[in-house]
This record gives structure tokens, sequence and C-alpha cells, in this order.
């Protein structure tokens, strides 16, 4: 069977090849889940990337990979005015696409993710088409700004990477527009695979007659090799990962901290990865934790390799995961897979990852009071985070499970195909 795959994220064979540096961070389901199937007979896999730098097609490791061009502006002029005409015009890339398609005759093409424009093949190739659904932004886009204020949004205009097109606002321009695209992919094919109760239900809502299929992915491999230890974890760490854009729902966390040390825990610590100290993105967060005068018991990490970020979740008494809206992400399936005590906003598919008081917390979204009484609960009755931990690790090894995984992968694809 021969499958090509279009992805968003560059393989790392593709990024060495053209002498790039490469750090997929959590986004690594694609490489994870190729080396999976790599030992599997009978499947000639190819993968499809975008790629800012000419690539000729080359083949490593008995896998095909393939660039989609994308041009790039020679001059800095060039490329703001570029980054503000991408913010209110997608480029499709029909005619690279195609021509990938038709290069490798594949017997079926795997799309990952929604978010990107390869799912539009669907409504012309004549090859079966499978969409594995990611992040949503149909739903995303509601929760672009949540968490703040109208004048904290107003602000990010007034910032100097707003004119040179990097702002938030710009993000969320984009996102508008690739949400509208994502409906027309969700109308255009019929067959997907997702991994949540939730993004089944937003699928069926936009396209009643997709065909849903669930299949989980393969994660990073060092989470699967080392398991959370009460003993060898700080007492009063709180651990989190997440991101510069909005939405994520960091802000929350930096209030639940400031409750905490005024609820007579004063010495917990938040270190934070995904957030630098300083620049663009970071200037929101870093306000917060002054304004709340938790500025000195957190550690802004900034992106971490998955080395470091397995040795922060070993290290932290407890995990917390703000977000305002996500799917199945990966770096909170990360934290479950390893077994740390874990708080989580009960938001899109994350209820189908952690059973309440079973093998993690749940808390409302946005609630800064429930989230540090569910860290404080956490903290105080250690034990029972050995439990939720040892537990929410169990469960995380069979959902996570690379054979079961690939076996689940090659049913659907013998599905479509037969």
């Amino acid at each position: 069977m021969r499958v090509l795959w279009f992805t968003s994220v560059t393989p790392p064979a593709t990024a060495s090849h053209l002498g790039m540096e490469h750090s997929l961070g959590p986004a690594s389901w694609v490489e994870s889940l190729r080396q999976a199937l790599a030992t599997r007979s009978g499947l000639q896999l190819a993968i499809a990337s975008p790629s800012s730098s000419p690539l000729t097609p080359f083949t490593e490791s008995g896998v095909s990979y393939y660039g989609i061009p994308l041009t790039q502006p020679s001059t800095q002029i060039g490329r703001v005015a570029r980054r503000w005409r991408d913010a209110f015009v997608l480029e499709q890339e029909s005619e690279a696409i195609e021509a990938v398609i038709h290069d490798f005759h594949p017997d079926l093409i795997h799309v990952h993710g929604t978010e990107n424009p390869f799912g539009l093949v669907g409504s012309s190739c004549r090859v079966p088409v499978v969409i594995s659904l990611q992040g949503l932004l149909t739903v995303y886009e509601r929760f672009y700004f949540h968490g703040m204020t109208s004048r904290e949004i107003a602000s990010l205009a007034l910032r100097p990477n707003f004119a040179l097109g990097w702002s938030n606002i710009h993000g969320y321009w984009r996102c508008v527009r690739m949400a509208v695209r994502e409906r027309q992919i969700m109308h255009a094919n019929r067959w997907f695979i997702g991994r949540t109760a939730w993004d089944r239900a937003v699928l069926l809502a936009v396209n009643p007659d997709a065909m849903y299929r669930h299949c989980d992915e393969v994660l990073r491999q060092p989470f699967y090799k080392s398991a959370w230890r009460r003993e060898t974890a700080a007492p009063r760490v709180v651990f989190c990962t997440s991101g510069t854009m909005a939405g994520k729902g960091v802000e929350c966390l930096v209030e639940a901290l400031g409750i905490l040390h005024s609820a007579g825990y004063p010495d917990v610590r938040l270190r934070i990865a995904g957030i630098p100290p300083a620049g663009p993105g970071a200037e929101f967060y870093v306000a917060r934790a002054r304004k709340h005068g938790v500025m000195e018991s957190i550690d802004w990490l900034g992106r971490l390799p998955a080395e470091q970020l397995l040795s922060e979740l070993l290290g932290a008494a407890v995990f917390a995961y703000p977000s305002h809206i996500d799917n199945s992400p990966n770096a909170l399936c990360e934290a479950l897979l390893v077994g740390v005590p874990t708080v989580a906003s009960y938001v899109g598919g994350i209820p189908s990852l952690i059973d309440h008081r079973e093998d993690g917390l749940l808390y409302p979204d946005g609630d800064p009071f429930a989230l540090a009484g569910s860290i404080r609960d956490l903290l105080d009755d250690p034990s029972r985070g050995v439990d939720i931990g040892r537990r929410a690790r169990e469960r995380a090894l069979c959902r996570h499970d690379p054979d079961a995984i690939v076996a689940r992968l090659l049913s659907i694809y013998g599905e479509l195909t037969s």
C-alpha cells in the first residue's frame, strides 16, 4: 500500500536535508507515528510538508520526502508585507500539492490536521483521503483572546511587533480565515480520524455525513520510559507547559498562584515552559505576574527539549494545564504518561483524557479560585497525588500504546482502500 501524508510539521529528515535546525516540540505526532510504522512491511510511505527552500524529493530509511515550496520575499520590507497579506489572504499551494500526488501515485492520502490547506485535495482527488483532526480552529477562534481584557487586546496594536506583522492580532485574523477553510475541508471530505468525544461532536455538527474513526497518537519516546515518583519531586513546585499565543490560560494559573500565596502557601513556586522571561508574547503574562505579586515566584523557562521537559515533570509536585480550549494536547498527554499528579481545565477534548478525581483533577475554565483549590488539594494530600498519578500513567500507557495505534491506523487504511 502506497500512503502519502501531508503535514504542516517539518519532519526531521526534511529539516536535516535542508540544513535547518529542527525541534518538533510537543507537536511531534507525525514523526513519532512514522517511527512506530518503520518496521511495517507492505507499506510505502511518503511525507510532504511545507518548505521555505527548494527541496528535491529524496528517500531516507525507506520513506520518500517532498517539499511544498513556500516562496519567501528576499527583503525585510517584503517579508513584513507578506506577513500582513497572509493575515487576510490564505495561500492554497494547490499546484504543488497536485504535483506531489502525481509523482508518488498513492493508494491513500492521509492529511494530518485541518489547519492547513492540504485537506482541500479531497474535493478533486480520486484517491481516498482521510483527515486527522488535531486542533479545531472553528472553535479555537472563539477563545483566541480569552482571559485578556479589552484594554490588553487593544494594547497589542501599540507594540513594535504589530507593525512588523508578528502580533497576536495578526494571528487572530489568520485564525479566523483558517477556520473558514477548515469548515470547507470538513464539508469536502468524508473520512476523518479523531481522538476525543469533543472533536467527534464538532466534526459531526459541521458535517453530519462524515465517517469518524478513533485512533490515538504516539508520543515522544522519553515519556514512556520514566515514571514520576513522589520521593524525587519538589513538594511545592507546580509545572506548566504553555506558549506565548493567547488562549493558553497562563494568566489564570498566575492568578491562582497569587491566591495560593494569600491563603497560606507562600512557598509554592511556578515553573512555566514555553514562555520566555521577556520578549514578544511574554509581556502580557509578566504583567499579570507583577499585578498579582508573584513575579519572584515564577521561573519563565522558554522552550525546552524533550529531555528537559521530562526532567521538569519528574521534579514537580503538580502539573497544571490551564488552557481555555484544546483537543488532546500532547503536552498534557505527556504529563499523564509520566504520571505527574495533574490539574487541567474542563474544556474541549480534555475530559476524554482525564476522569475527574480518578486520574486527574478538572476545574471550570477561567476560575483561578477553583484552580488554586485543586492544586492545594494535591499539595496537602501527597498520597492522593501518588494514586492519581499512578492511574493516569496506567491509562495513558494503554491510550498511547504504539503497537495498538499502528494496528488501528492500518485497519483504518485497509477500510478506506478495500
